[in-house]
């Protein structure tokens, strides 16, 4: 963490990413270029991951979009500058059950983190655990939903099982969440300031974790089930 930097302000990189995150993924930006620029939601957080991917000049400048265990540190510390709005952070899967949250995206992403197990270091049968999914990223698919499917990037995306996953239905009490950004359960027998939000016991299929504003005393929040959400801030760290 020492090494990471925030980005505070827009520069040359930031327009550039936007303008080739619009052109590939033209579905999603359907109003044009102002969408990307007002805020972003999960779907733009892992459109700008697949651009900045596959592009080596965005790659040069060694910048990427903040984790959900830095987003913490940088709390825990008083550095992080964007507190008025929620942070769409990342993904968790709990299940690929039928008529679950994002069906469809819930199944293809499983499908992508069997076929990079190996590499993505969980050991056999946790990709059928309920799973923290970080900077995942998306391919063009018209028969999918917002006309992209989610996927593993190979090298960037992370996986991460989580027993704090099984603990739907309840509001965890918490102040740091520094097991790969969530709390962990020692955390929330012991109580805190914050809460950790889950979706209610059943079938729930694909979620958002999202790291609220300062109005909701940063809560984490992993029930949002809406892919292009409201629009929310988007934070980069320089490597």
């Amino acid at each position: 963490m020492k090494q990471r930097q925030l980005i505070r302000t827009k520069d040359e990189f930031i327009d550039e990413l936007v303008y080739k995150t619009i052109r590939r993924f033209p579905s999603l930006y359907h109003n044009g270029k102002q969408d990307l620029l007002q805020g972003t939601n999960i779907l733009d957080r892992l459109a700008m991951e697949s651009t900045i991917y596959g592009d080596f000049n965005l790659q040069s400048a060694r910048r990427e979009l903040i984790s959900p265990q830095d987003s913490e540190l940088l709390i825990s510390r008083g550095e992080h500058p964007n507190l008025d709005r929620d942070e769409y952070l990342a993904l968790v899967l709990y299940d690929r059950s039928v008529n679950g949250a994002n069906e469809q995206q819930a199944e293809a992403l499983h499908k992508s983190i069997c076929d990079h197990r190996d590499s993505l270091y969980i050991n056999q049968g946790e990709e059928y655990s309920k799973l923290l999914i970080q900077r995942a990223g998306l391919l063009k698919d018209e028969n999918m939903p917002y006309g992209v499917r989610i996927r593993v990037l190979p090298g960037i995306t992370r996986v991460f099982p989580s027993d704090i996953l099984n603990y739907q239905g309840h509001y965890l009490t918490f102040d740091q969440a520094l097991n790969h950004g969530l709390p962990t359960r020692t955390a929330t027998l012991k109580g805190g300031k914050r809460r950790f939000v889950t979706p209610t016991l059943g079938d729930n299929g694909l979620r958002v974790l999202v790291r609220q504003s300062l109005k909701d005393n940063l809560n984490l929040n992993a029930s949002e089930s809406v892919l292009n959400s409201k629009k929310g801030t988007t934070t980069f760290i320089k490597k």
